[in-house]
């Protein structure tokens, strides 16, 4: 070694990138035809900053009729948005 105090320089390497100069990016996994999907929420994801993936079923717009519940939408909400006081629906 020379002189440990002189800053070192970078070397140029002879030659080009291994792929036949063609630099690309990585590739995602692709998901296989079957793989259950993660139901996250994108609205806490903007708010808080956190993909939450807690949920529950509901039915939302039932009604009552002769003391029963009729009708209604079968929908999935995030807990977390509703904790806020937000209705989120995440699938029907």
């Amino acid at each position: 070694m020379e002189n440990d105090d002189e800053p070192r320089r970078f070397k140029v390497i002879q030659g080009g990138p291994a792929q036949d100069g063609k630099a690309e990016p990585k590739r995602y996994r692709a998901r296989k035809r079957g793989d259950i999907e993660p139901l996250v929420c994108t609205t806490c994801e903007r708010d808080v900053g956190v993909a939450t993936a807690i949920s529950m079923d509901v039915k939302l717009g039932r009604m009552i009729q002769d003391g029963r519940p009729v009708g209604g939408t079968k929908a999935i909400i995030c807990v977390t948005c509703l904790s806020r006081g937000k209705v989120t629906i995440l699938a029907s």
